[in-house]
């Protein structure tokens, strides 16, 4: 994802993945300009073999997961029978810190089915949506409907993210000022 992200293209096979190094990434010697057949399992690997593992250590993919710890939100698409509509996950939380109660964040989604209503869930209802997602077959496909579906999907976080502000008032908390911060968007 982060070398999509880094407009680069992936070619897969049967021997590994071939890919251009991103240029953002290219900071160091031991980092090359392009890798070929790389493979991110160990089981794949022979000892004469062990120049074409991707894995956590690797300088590149520690450039990767940098940059993409980064990234302040994410989208998702899964397919249209896992999940109706958009689904947009938002913390909020007290801007005032220094009152003398400390307050936990409170996770919230806010569910815009495809038939036009947004739906408040509560952090279980969340939790047990985010299950169910995590429960089906999904795959790893390009996410090329996304362009398409650009500007809908801010429009949709938009008017999630005000009925999320509108919904704090419906809450057991005692926050000074609330702040609402979107954290992920699973859209279909």
């Amino acid at each position: 994802l982060m070398l999509h992200l880094n407009r680069r293209r992936i070619q897969e096979t049967d021997q590994g993945i071939t890919f251009k190094t991103p240029e953002e990434w290219l900071v160091e010697p031991a980092i090359l300009t392009g890798y070929q057949d790389m493979l991110f399992d160990r089981n794949k690997i022979t000892e004469t073999s062990t120049e074409y593992l991707l894995g956590i250590g690797h300088r590149l993919v520690d450039h990767a997961i940098a940059q993409a710890c980064n990234l302040t939100s994410c989208i998702t698409i899964v397919p249209k029978e896992v999940l109706d509509g958009t689904l947009c996950v938002f913390r909020i939380y007290d801007r005032v810190t220094s009152s003398s109660k400390i307050h936990s964040p409170v996770i919230c989604g806010i569910q815009n089915n495809n038939a036009g209503t947004l739906d408040v869930l509560n952090d279980w209802q969340l939790l047990k949506k985010l299950n169910d997602i995590s429960s089906a077959r999904l795959s790893r496909d390009e996410p090329t409907e996304i362009v398409e579906k650009n500007q809908e999907l801010l429009n949709i976080i938009s008017e999630s993210e005000t009925v999320c502000k509108e919904h704090i008032v419906n809450l057991d908390i005692d926050f000074l000022r609330p702040e609402v911060e979107l954290l992920a968007v699973i859209s279909n």
